[in-house]
């Protein structure tokens, strides 16, 4: 198991699991190559990628964005562990604030937002 960078050979196995993640399908697959340009775009691989995550450090803060994970890799913290390798990077460059944007349906996603001491600031 670990993270890396996402590279442009994982986009295939990655896009697999993010088709129908929301009622309408996903937006990934249009973000996928100016993420991977811009950098930031962790991935989380077991024997094959099961996870990923992209980070936006801006000059005081982290948004964090875009976490998929395998459905047969769900409950295992992988998301959980892409945000603290996330925030371990904003930490390490001075980062003060770090924010996800999160559907207010999206109750696994809040519950891990949670867990990780993440405070609801706005809702909309």
């Amino acid at each position: 198991m670990e993270i890396r960078e996402a590279k442009i050979s994982d986009k295939n196995s990655i896009l697999k699991f993010c088709k129908n993640t929301f009622s309408w399908g996903d937006y990934i697959e249009k973000v996928w190559s100016s993420w991977l340009e811009e950098g930031s775009l962790f991935l989380f691989e077991k024997k094959s990628p099961v996870g990923i995550c992209h980070a936006f450090y801006s000059q005081n803060q982290i948004w964090i964005e875009g976490i998929r994970i395998d459905p047969n890799h769900r409950r295992e913290m992988i998301a959980s562990k892409l945000v603290i390798h996330a925030e371990s990077i904003g930490k390490k460059n001075q980062k003060l604030f770090s924010y996800m944007l999160i559907d207010t349906e999206n109750k696994n996603s809040i519950s891990m937002a949670d867990s990780l001491n993440y405070e609801k600031f706005q809702t909309w």
